[in-house]
């Protein structure tokens, strides 16, 4: 909140409890980021005078940048808004209502932050009104004042997708971070063990064919990096409300498809080397079809879990990263072992 609002609202001794609840600098809404200094037309004005009073006005209120206007009536309900561009362009007898656009997204006093943010975003504002419940016109949110806004919200959503507490800082007290850290630590340790249940299910194929070991951790770090692309554009989507339930089916599909065209690419890439390496091509084709099995259930994954979670009404970014990874881990394992068990007499 700017401070000249701030010095306004000291300086009127007001004690109205409304009026210090809508600038409570504790509160994370609308009314607690909004500026009372802006720019703002009557509808029964002709475009002349409107450019008359937004001369004197920006002389009195010392604006020096102006970008849209907002248009009240004689009551001061909100009824539109306009560029400055559209008004110097217009025929100077015309009236203000016929030059405005009529339709202003506005939101109300208590509305959160992260919504406002939201909002901006999603229909490249760069300023918000905000309105009471009658729909009077009671300040603007700028994108200026949004921005500690934007960078937290982007934080919390990376924060949460690593199982990081958000209040941690990289200098912060040891014991905090410990403290923050260590729970998520110990949950992937367990489903870390999930992964390695697998390897000892499949240890006797191993010990026969020592050269499978050296691709475990390809073929899972793939998995992991192509399920962790996925989520976090699945999670910033989310957040932006860019993709809804119905998108589901073509996520998937898409999902799919590029796990798979990207496992044929990198599944073949590291069949050659792994040819050239012990010259044996069943080995390399087990190699290639984990590949690209692997990379397609990461994609899924990556789609289907913040999904998941919505249903669920958790948090998207909850810890993911550790979930999927974990998916991809294992999943991986299962198909590369799985078919080296198969054909373990052809490549021996």
């Amino acid at each position: 909140m700017s401070e000249l609002i701030k010095q306004t609202l000291k300086s009127s001794n007001q004690t109205d409890p409304e009026l210090s609840d809508l600038f409570d600098d504790d509160t994370e809404d609308a009314g607690s980021l909004m500026s009372a200094v802006y720019l703002v037309l009557e509808d029964n004005m002709s475009v002349q005078g409107a450019m008359d009073h937004v001369r004197n006005q920006s002389l009195e209120k010392n604006i020096d940048e102006i970008s849209y206007i907002l248009v009240v009536d004689s009551e001061g309900i909100l009824k539109g808004g306009l560029n400055v561009s559209q008004l110097v362009i217009s025929e100077p007898t015309e009236m203000i209502t016929s030059v405005m656009y009529p339709d202003i997204i506005s939101v109300s006093a208590d509305t959160d932050q992260e919504q406002c943010a939201l909002i901006m975003e999603k229909y490249n504002l760069l300023t918000l009104a905000v309105t009471d419940s009658y729909g009077r016109l009671e300040g603007i949110v700028k994108i200026e004042d949004m921005i500690d806004v934007f960078q937290d919200e982007a934080t919390e959503d990376m924060y949460k997708m690593v199982g990081v507490d958000e209040e941690e800082k990289i200098l912060g007290p040891f014991l905090t971070s410990v403290k923050g850290r260590f729970p998520w630590l110990f949950v992937n340790l367990i489903t870390a063990g999930l992964a390695a249940m697998v390897i000892i299910v499949f240890e006797s194929t191993l010990t026969k064919v020592i050269a499978l070991a050296a691709f475990l951790p390809v073929i899972a770090g793939q998995g992991g990096i192509v399920g962790t692309q996925t989520l976090t554009l699945m999670v910033r989507s989310m957040a932006l409300e860019e993709i809804s339930h119905e998108d589901t089916k073509k996520l998937l599909i898409k999902e799919l498809s590029l796990g798979l065209v990207h496992g044929f690419v990198l599944g073949l890439i590291a069949g050659i080397v792994a040819y050239f390496w012990q010259e044996n091509i069943y080995l390399s084709l087990v190699i290639g079809f984990s590949m690209m099995g692997n990379l397609a259930v990461a994609g899924i994954s990556g789609v289907a879990l913040p999904i998941f979670l919505r249903a669920m009404k958790l948090d998207p970014a909850l810890s993911s990263a550790v979930v999927v990874t974990t998916v991809t881990d294992v999943v991986g394992f299962l198909i590369y072992l799985g078919m080296a068990t198969l054909v373990i007499n052809l490549i021996i």
